[in-house]
């Protein structure tokens, strides 16, 4: 019995380091699972920033590409309508260079006008003066012929000479 108790000592013995050697083990490979989990957690966190940031830059450039389209499309439908108006702009820009030689013209006519008036006026107020210049001199003269006939004046005389001084 004592072999038998040797032996199950033996036995336990070897149980017990089995059951020792197992902890040890479990543990460096719990420590080893450890480092293979956070080695691949770090590279899937690092694989989740990436894609977000792929994600993130993915939308910018939708964003942008979308942008640059209505860009595009403002711009074709400006160039449609410049094109549509083109004939437009350009009447109503010979249009207005009319209007401003039109105008041009008109100011000009208008001081040929002025300046036509005023040599009028001059020529009109030098023909009155040498009107009552004449009419001065047969005024002059006729009143000495009158006094020459007869020195009294008659009532006939008398209104005519009241008729030249009313008008001068």
């Amino acid at each position: 019995m004592a072999a038998y108790w040797a032996t199950v000592e033996a036995r336990l013995q070897q149980a017990e380091t089995a059951a020792a050697e197992t902890l040890v083990r479990k543990a460096k490979q719990r420590k080893r699972r450890r480092l293979a989990i956070a080695a691949g957690s770090s590279m899937a966190a690092v694989l989740l920033v990436g894609l977000g940031v792929s994600l993130w830059q993915i939308q910018r450039a939708v964003i942008a590409e979308r942008q640059a389209q209505d860009n595009e499309a403002k711009a074709v439908a400006n160039a449609e309508l410049a094109q549509v108006n083109e004939p437009k702009a350009i009447s109503e820009h010979d249009a207005k260079d009319a209007a401003l030689k039109a105008e041009e013209i008109a100011r000009q006519q208008a001081v040929q006008a002025a300046e036509k008036e005023k040599a009028a006026r001059l020529a009109e107020k030098e023909a009155r003066d040498r009107a009552m210049a004449a009419l001065r001199v047969m005024t002059d003269e006729l009143v000495e012929q009158q006094l020459a006939r007869s020195p009294a004046l008659t009532e006939e005389n008398k209104a005519f000479l009241r008729k030249v001084i009313e008008h001068f």
